[in-house]
């Protein structure tokens, strides 16, 4: 469950919010740029201001932004550029100490079929390609709330389709709450 209460002016309008999600796998938010998606999701993952925000029933508002048990995956998430991707995989597996999930290194390999690309440099990848292996290192970051910003946009519609049934399937087998914002 997740309960928000949130007021935040912006330039053009006052994004004001007060929102309960009692039940969900996955939660949609979309609408035109600049209409404050990515500030709402900034807000519930700590890093906009004092807002109220409850997460199972456990206020959230009080903690530091890596103590809310929330991954935000922004739009341009950075690889890191000296390892390649199963360096970058291997990374997220071995700092993210505070796992809620048991999701695998290997379950998330297969599920977005990286293998080919495990040993390519980072710097080698389509937007596509890249856009996966952020989304790995998502899941591997192993929070039971993530929030995703535009995850797939450069993924070909085909594919996209076919990731966003993974992430379902990853939803239902794993108990992970998805928030995902998307123009389309």
């Amino acid at each position: 469950m997740i309960k928000l209460t949130l007021f935040k002016a912006l330039n053009n309008f006052d994004l004001d919010i007060n929102l309960q999600l009692e039940s969900f796998n996955i939660a949609g938010v979309f609408g035109p740029s600049g209409s404050g998606k990515s500030t709402l999701l900034r807000c519930i993952s700590g890093l906009e201001g004092k807002q109220s925000i409850y997460i199972n029933n456990q206020p959230v508002h009080h903690l530091p932004s890596d103590k809310r048990g929330v991954t935000l995956q922004v739009q341009s998430c950075p690889l890191f550029p000296h390892l390649d991707v199963a360096g970058n995989l291997a990374f997220t597996q071995k700092h993210c100490a505070n796992r809620q999930t048991d999701l695998s290194e290997q379950e998330v390999i297969t599920a977005l079929e990286l293998q080919p690309l495990l040993t390519r440099n980072v710097q080698s990848l389509s937007g596509g390609e890249r856009q996966r292996v952020v989304f790995a290192r998502t899941l591997l970051a192993g929070q039971k709330l993530i929030i995703l910003d535009e995850p797939f946009s450069a993924l070909d519609w085909p594919l996209r389709f076919k990731t966003l049934t993974t992430l379902s399937e990853l939803a239902a087998k794993f108990n992970i709450k998805f928030i995902i914002v998307s123009h389309s």
